[in-house]
């Protein structure tokens, strides 16, 4: 990618301001882009939060013998929140381009698959493995 011999791959970071520095936002913008990304954080929380419990409905199923119509109507509803979160994140990252200058805006366009395909940073306070007590996603296989 061109935008790495200039700029090098972008880092991850706790603090997950990588895209604000990298577009090198204005102070009026980085408090924008701050309210969007709490905004978009909040209601990426409520919509991971919804589908881990209904995985654990799923999978609490396995010893409860669930029938083939209740998994299939979990899988639809956890289906649904997962078209959802997508939307959510589309459409966040739309205010965040348009927030950005024109030149902003082609440095955007090429950095925004990078980011969206590294995935978001560890929440604030998160490290180590997943939380006790809820499943996020059944284990590989052999484990």
């Amino acid at each position: 990618m061109l935008i790495k011999l200039y700029l090098g791959p972008i880092k991850r970071n706790p603090g997950g301001n990588d895209l604000e520095k990298v577009l090198k936002f204005s102070p009026e913008q980085t408090e924008k882009f701050r309210e969007l990304r709490e905004e978009h954080h909040t209601q990426m929380r409520m919509n991971n939060d919804s589908i881990r419990l209904l995985k654990d409905e799923l999978f609490a199923g396995l010893s409860e013998n669930i029938s083939v119509v209740e998994k299939k109507l979990v899988l639809h509803e956890i289906g649904k929140l997962v078209a959802s979160t997508d939307s959510l994140t589309y459409s966040h990252f739309r205010k965040v381009r348009e927030l950005c200058t024109p030149e902003q805006q082609k440095l955007f366009d090429k950095v925004i698959k990078e980011i969206l395909r590294d995935g978001p940073p560890p929440a604030r306070g998160e490290s180590g493995p997943p939380p006790q007590g809820g499943l996020m996603s059944p284990p590989p296989y052999g484990r």
